[in-house]
C-alpha cells in the first residue's frame, strides 16, 4: 500500500479502501509523486479525498458517475451541512483542490 494512504488516520483510511475509488488510489498517489509534491500537500488532498469517498459511499455513485457536477454538489450541498465524524477535512479550498486533482 502506498505510504501516503499508510500515514493516514485509520478512520480515513478505512473510507477510502471500503469506497468505488479504492481501485483508483494507486494511481492518485502516483500523480502526486510525479509532480514532486510535498508530502503535507499529497496527504492533505488523500485526506479531503477520503471525505468525497465516503460521501460517494453514502450516495451509492459510482466512480463513472463522477464528474464537476458531482464535485460541486459535495462542495455546495455536503459540505455546509456536514456532520461527518472527525478527522475529516472540512476546508472548501483545499477539498476543491484535491478533487480537481481526481478530475
Amino acid at each position: 500500500m502506498d505510504i501516503i494512504i499508510e500515514s493516514l488516520h485509520p478512520a480515513l483510511k478505512a473510507w477510502l479502501l471500503n469506497s468505488a475509488l479504492a481501485p483508483h488510489l494507486e494511481s492518485y498517489c502516483t500523480y502526486f509523486k510525479l509532480g514532486r509534491c510535498a508530502a503535507t500537500y499529497s496527504v492533505a488532498c488523500v485526506a479531503g479525498l477520503a471525505h468525497f469517498a465516503r460521501w460517494m459511499t453514502q450516495c451509492g455513485l459510482a466512480v463513472e458517475q463522477l464528474d464537476a457536477h458531482k464535485v460541486e454538489q459535495f462542495l455546495n450541498e455536503h459540505l455546509p451541512y456536514c456532520d461527518c465524524p472527525k478527522p475529516v477535512r472540512r476546508n472548501r479550498g483545499a477539498l476543491r483542490a484535491a478533487l480537481g486533482h481526481l478530475l
